[in-house]
């Protein structure tokens, strides 16, 4: 479902890590918990997008480091947890509309897979012919329309009529679903608490292992030492690695820092011995393998 890059990259550290007998299960625990907390984020933010839905592109998560401060300011509260928690209560939403859209003929037909995401519905679109897909789309209504919207007790709405694209009707479906889910079917003045406590297990998760309490900026997507230390020792592999091309190999295992957190990292590795200076300058600064 992912981009090439970042499933070669999970490969490549799955390897690494069993080929090193130290520490296997504290590191192996360690990267499956990351990838598994990047893979999950990650999807939350591509689904939020809706019909531009790309697994593909990854979205900027920036983390703060356990030791550092936060403020307001700085971008792991701008493009950390604050941005996820907004999107995160709409993905039971998209996993609904996921769900409807794959009771379909064609897509169950397909060689290479039997689920669809919005990118493999578009893209099929994209090859039909908008013919193809404005039949899609008046099926789909006309099933909220018939059987949605009566079971659910919501009212029709003369919306549906202008409704003719797919990127259309995703949005439609969105805001008709998330209404659904979010209120209680007998009182759609009060909150669904299935709904609210759909989310939780993502937040507790993040509690666990990547979480540092901001105080009144809430709860921030930090990372510990050890996966710093860990991560930062298979971006290197065996060779020292220029620090700039560090913070690259980080973003492909799906780690931002921003400018002070970079910082921090410089100051801790020089502090365990792990920078170099490989230039009479000084200019060029190495990462030194840490695994």
């Amino acid at each position: 479902m992912f981009s090439e890059t970042f499933t070669a990259t999970f490969m490549q550290d799955f390897k690494a890590i069993l080929a090193k007998q130290s520490d296997l299960l504290a590191n192996l625990n360690a990267l499956l918990s990351h990838y598994y907390f990047v893979a999950t984020t990650q999807l939350i933010l591509s689904l939020d997008k809706k019909a531009a839905f790309n697994p593909h592109q990854f979205t900027k998560v920036v983390y703060l480091l356990t030791t550092e401060k936060a403020s307001q300011s700085r971008d792991s509260y701008l493009f950390g947890m604050k941005d996820i928690s907004k999107k995160l209560k709409y993905t039971i939403t998209h996993d609904h509309i996921l769900y409807i859209l794959n009771t379909n003929n064609f897509s169950t037909l397909s060689e290479t897979q039997t689920y669809w995401d919005y990118l493999d519905f578009k893209n099929y679109f994209k090859d039909q012919g908008p013919q193809v897909e404005a039949e899609f789309v008046v099926s789909v209504m006309a099933w909220l329309r018939d059987y949605y919207c009566v079971k659910n007790k919501i009212a029709y709405t003369a919306a549906h009529a202008n409704v003719e694209t797919f990127s259309e009707c995703i949005a439609y479906m969105h805001d008709m679903i998330q209404y659904s889910w979010s209120t209680d079917p007998t009182n759609r003045t009060k909150p669904d608490a299935v709904h609210s406590r759909y989310p939780k297990n993502y937040t507790d998760f993040q509690k666990a292992f990547f979480r540092k309490n901001a105080g009144s900026l809430g709860q921030l997507i930090a990372l510990p030492q050890n996966y710093l230390l860990l991560l930062t020792g298979l971006s290197v592999g065996e060779e020292p690695l220029l620090v700039s091309d560090l913070w690259l190999e980080l973003e492909k295992r799906g780690v931002w820092l921003d400018y002070q957190s970079k910082n921090e990292v410089v100051n801790l590795l020089t502090k365990l011995n792990y920078i170099d200076k490989k230039s009479d300058s000084g200019d060029a600064q190495y990462v030194k393998r840490i695994l």
